[in-house]
Order: C-alpha cells, then sequence, then structure tokens
C-alpha cells in the first residue's frame, strides 16, 4: 500500500491565501490578470508572470497587498515590452 502524505495546517492557509490573491485578481478586470501566477508561503506571497503594462503591473501589486494575510509581496512580474511599444502613440508628426 502507498504512503499517505500528512497535509500540515499551514499548507491549508497558504492555499487558502494563494486562491483568495488569485480571486482578487481576476476580479480587477484586465485579462492579463488571468496568466498571473501565485504562490503562497506563511504570508509570503510571490506573484510571476507577465502583464501588458506598467500601470497593469502596480494594479496587480497594489491588488495582492489588500488581501488579508498578505504579510510580504515578492514581485516577479514582467511587462511585456512589445505590446507597451505597439501601444505608445506614435512621436512622428503629421505636418
Amino acid at each position: 500500500m502507498g504512503q499517505l502524505k500528512q497535509i500540515r495546517p499551514e499548507d491549508h492557509q497558504d492555499l487558502d491565501l494563494q486562491n483568495r490573491v488569485s480571486l482578487y485578481l481576476e476580479r480587477q478586470h484586465f485579462p492579463s490578470f488571468k496568466k498571473l501566477s501565485i504562490e503562497a508561503e506563511s504570508g509570503r506571497v510571490t506573484i510571476m508572470g507577465t502583464v501588458c503594462s506598467f500601470y497593469e503591473r502596480q494594479v496587480a501589486v497594489n491588488s495582492c497587498q489588500q488581501v488579508a494575510g498578505v504579510l510580504k509581496l515578492i514581485d516577479q512580474i514582467v511587462v511585456d515590452e512589445l505590446f507597451q511599444k505597439q501601444s505608445e502613440p506614435s512621436s512622428r508628426s503629421t505636418a
């Protein structure tokens, strides 16, 4: 017979925090937030992935910090610079 893995209470708390942060991000209505990965361990939350702008990155970070139980946030979000450049207005004048 296989061995049963014992689950510590801390594991449940970490999973609960991870789920709450993920749900809070999804409610912000930024499509790129659905692709972000969240890890939680003892109140330390790591957010990873790619967003389309520095504004989205800031919203994601601020949102995560609003969730109860987040003691420390580690931001590993990358801004897709190619998308950022495509969405900037052209600096050329049409005179």
